[in-house]
């Protein structure tokens, strides 16, 4: 191999938790809060190389899963 293996992480929540959590900050206009849902729907990296965290829950419980992840060997 030219390079070390690499692990690449995909942080997603379902768009209802993405849009409340933008709504809350307050930020952003609705139109704007929309556009942001739509790429979230719309990005889907679709690969076995990639470990995807579910961040719709509490921040412990998505931190501990990326830190196990992270201290798993990459293949």
């Amino acid at each position: 191999r030219r390079y070390p293996p690499v692990r690449v992480f995909n942080i997603v929540a379902t768009p209802g938790t993405v849009r409340q959590r933008l709504e809350a900050r307050g930020r952003e206009s609705a139109a704007e809060i929309e556009e942001r849902v739509a790429r979230t729907i719309a990005f889907n990296p679709g690969s076995d190389d990639v470990v995807t965290i579910d961040n719709d829950g509490s921040l412990e419980r998505a931190v501990d899963r990326t830190i196990s992840e992270l201290l798993m060997p990459a293949l």
